[in-house]
């Protein structure tokens, strides 16, 4: 997710270490470390059978305990975090966990601090043996405000469409749920919103219990809690007339369907793959249809004809330390899904990395603007754009190249 915006000068610690660490983990002792995690910035903290605490901040890992977490202190922690479930033993059955865990604390003053984190845990294999792993990442106890994440004007004036679909892409980790949590809460915001939106989540992410709104109304669903899957979140949203629906993962054929389906009978739909680029985004849609069998021609023209946005993000590291976003995004206008239309499905990449070129923007290009804006080194554009760097004849910062 992205991390704060970068402050001139403000350059990230290269340690962070937990003075508190006690002699041995426990649930409230576990508590206190992640209200102390959110407090300095840190973005993954990773706990492992036999390591110390790993944490990632501003991109980097670092070891934030001294001694080793012994199995005891993990099944501790996991039974705090798998909300009432017999965790350990769903994790020693081989399955994984995935939900979200929720710190509310009651300071001085009467205030009330409020800290949630994404839980993902599993069994691994330590020194031979059966251990656990456990991440969580830190989530912002509201979205961010749109403007700090500083979209293009063409994703902000494409991004609320009345109907139809939107897709963010990217890897784990590019802050495709923060940008999607963001445009909701701008829309459901504004005095005239007049929304009503339904998420489907696992687990749920951002909650918009603190965006004000006087218009909206927001249903948030986790799976499988609340529904058992999310093309079943979906048919079901489809029967409470929502305006907005989203849908945390487009995974499978069930749900890329259910998507289709509800765009075409009227929702806005906003939903993330985890492809990088436009290109192998329509590879992707193509693939889930043609894998369920069935019309997979019908279901492909039927959901060109209602996309609407796709955007990739990516996340780098900047001059400073941090982070910062960079976009690839090609808007469907009417001309440009009639061009898909018109050609067989097997052109359908082809003709998006054509169009993407003429009508929108390659992730290469973004890059460039970072680097020559000087908030990317020359590094960081070559490792991310080698073939585009070489155009321009950039080369790493070991060859004496700057800013042009």
């Amino acid at each position: 997710m992205p991390e704060a915006p970068a402050v001139p000068g403000d350059t990230a610690p290269q340690t962070l270490a937990y003075e508190a660490e006690p002699p041995v983990w426990n649930a409230s002792a576990f508590d206190d470390f992640l209200l102390w995690a959110a407090a300095n910035g840190v973005s993954d903290i990773n706990l492992q059978t036999g390591e110390p605490i790993w944490l990632r901040h501003h991109g980097r890992m670092i070891a934030a305990t001294g001694r080793p977490m012994s199995g005891p202190e993990m099944v501790s922690i996991i039974s705090r975090l798998g909300r009432g479930l017999e965790a350990d033993g769903v994790l020693q059955s081989g399955r994984p966990i995935d939900t979200a865990y929720d710190i509310q604390r009651r300071e001085s003053g009467g205030k009330v601090r409020r800290c949630r984190f994404r839980v993902n845990a599993s069994s691994c294999l330590v020194g031979g043996s059966d251990g656990r792993q456990f991440t969580l990442r830190t989530l912002p106890d509201r979205p961010p405000q749109l403007s700090a994440l500083d979209p293009e004007e063409a994703i902000r004036e494409s991004f609320c469409p009345r109907q139809g679909l939107v897709m963010v892409t990217g890897p784990t980790g590019s802050g495709k749920s923060t940008l999607l949590a963001a445009v909701l809460a701008d829309m459901i915001g504004a005095p005239d919103s007049n929304r009503k939106v339904v998420t489907i989540e696992a687990p749920i992410e951002f909650v918009y219990d603190r965006v004000q709104r006087s218009a909206a109304l927001v249903s948030q669903w986790e799976i499988p809690w609340h529904l058992p899957s999310f093309s079943a979140g979906v048919r079901n949203a489809m029967r409470c007339n929502p305006d907005i629906i989203e849908v945390g993962e487009c995974r499978d054929t069930e749900t890329m369907s259910a998507c289709i389906d509800a765009a075409n009978t009227g929702h806005a739909v906003y939903t993330t793959l985890h492809t990088i680029g436009v290109e192998a985004s329509i590879q992707r849609i193509l693939g889930l249809l043609e894998g369920g069998g069935g019309d997979a021609g019908g279901r492909a023209i039927a959901i060109m004809q209602v996309l609407r946005l796709i955007v990739t993000q990516l996340l780098l590291p900047t001059v400073d330390g941090r982070r910062c976003a960079v976009r690839e995004f090609l808007v469907f206008s009417e001309e440009v899904r009639q061009s898909f239309l018109r050609r067989p499905l097997q052109d359908w990449p082809a003709i998006a990395a054509d169009t993407l070129k003429s009508r929108g923007q390659p992730m290469a290009v973004a890059i460039e603007r970072q680097w020559r804006a000087g908030r990317i080194s020359a590094d960081t554009f070559t490792g991310y754009a080698p073939d585009h760097a070489r155009t321009l004849g950039i080369t790493s910062e070991g060859s004496g190249d700057g800013v042009a």
